[in-house]
């Protein structure tokens, strides 16, 4: 649980309505119309009132409250990999998905792996058991409590804050054989940007550069990792992609690469490495969703006492709160998917893999 600055802008929103209301009733609209302004300001202005990194954390903790993720039970906050073969367990599509990473990653026991966006733990927990010394870096408390549990390093901060602290720099700065992005890069650029290319793309560059500080230049692997959506510019341009991008966003922030442009490979080999392979795995993706109802992408919410006090926590604390119940209530995460052809999905996911040069 956290504060942070959404949540004093939010308190002393709904104090001044509230306080307001007794000299007018006309004030009960200062509340929405204060809502309404700031996602004006921001998406059409770049104007921010409300701070998109905090609402990642925001978002991932009221998942960390209402989902039963069944993290360690094989699924995580991504997807497995089922190559064809749906008759796999999920434990088994996790399990293979991992390996492939260690293999494609080159990692033996006694190397070094960090994980940038780690969720609950997940990977490197496996990566672990496999005898290769892990690091994890997550920007949301909830979820690195879980990892402390599990007995896994894990620092509480947003990567793009990691070169400001001379403690991290110390601890992690050359220190990695491997660096992997597993389904975490959609937030690093703000909404506000997702048609600003210049801006996108000098995000993307600082992700990268701070990748290759992290590695070891002496490793024989010097290879990173990345799984992650991208748009289709056009299909996405739809009523109803709109609509989904927009909750998306108020869900946990952020927007995706361009996969027409290739922009994820097209930053990543403008300096610091060479792409290595190149895979799309959108069907595993969808797939793991629809064999199995507690994915996140379908997951009905259970209730208890606790849950429901919740609700007023992030009433209080969360100025989008209403958005992600509405997000999660219609299941949107699915409908970036075309379930009747995959190709034609205005969501892409892939795997890309880099050495860095």
């Amino acid at each position: 649980m956290f504060l942070g600055k959404n949540g004093v802008i939010h308190i002393l929103l709904i104090s001044l309505t509230i306080g307001l209301s007794f000299l007018s009733l006309w004030f009960l609209f200062l509340y929405p119309s204060f809502l309404i302004m700031s996602d004006i300001l921001y998406y059409g202005f770049h104007i921010k009132i409300f701070d998109p990194e905090e609402r990642i954390m925001r978002g991932y903790e009221f998942g960390s409250k209402y989902i039963d993720a069944p993290y360690g039970q094989g699924l995580d906050l991504g997807f497995n990999l089922y190559d064809g073969d749906y008759t796999k367990s999920r434990n088994q599509a996790q399990k293979d998905k991992w390996d492939f990473l260690i293999q494609q990653l080159q990692l033996k026991p006694g190397m070094s792996l960090i994980d940038v966006g780690c969720g609950f733990g997940d990977w490197i927990n496996y990566a672990k058991s496999q005898g290769i010394n892990v690091v994890g870096i997550n920007i949301t408390p909830a979820q690195v409590e879980v990892n402390h549990q599990r007995g896994l390093d894990v620092i509480c901060s947003n990567w793009k804050d990691v070169l400001d602290n001379p403690e991290y720099k110390e601890k992690l700065l050359g220190k990695f054989d491997a660096v992997t992005f597993m389904d975490t890069i959609e937030h690093y650029v703000p909404a506000q940007h997702r048609l600003d290319r210049t801006e996108q793309n000098k995000i993307y560059k600082h992700m990268y550069e701070f990748a290759s500080r992290l590695i070891d230049d002496d490793s024989v692997s010097k290879r990173i990792f990345i799984s992650c959506l991208h748009a289709k510019v056009k299909q996405n341009q739809s009523i109803k992609c709109l609509v989904t991008n927009y909750y998306l966003d108020k869900y946990h922030s952020g927007c995706y690469p361009v996969f027409e442009i290739d922009q994820l490979v097209v930053n990543g080999t403008d300096k610091h490495f060479k792409l290595l392979e190149r895979w799309n795995k959108t069907i595993d993706y969808f797939k793991t969703t629809e064999l199995d109802p507690e994915h996140f992408g379908l997951q009905k919410m259970t209730w208890n006492l606790k849950r429901f006090i919740y609700i007023f926590y992030f009433m209080l604390l969360d100025p989008d709160w209403f958005h992600k119940w509405i997000y999660r209530s219609n299941k949107n995460w699915m409908k970036q998917f075309n379930s009747k052809d995959i190709t034609e999905s205005p969501m892409q996911l892939l795997w890309l893999l880099f050495q860095k040069v």
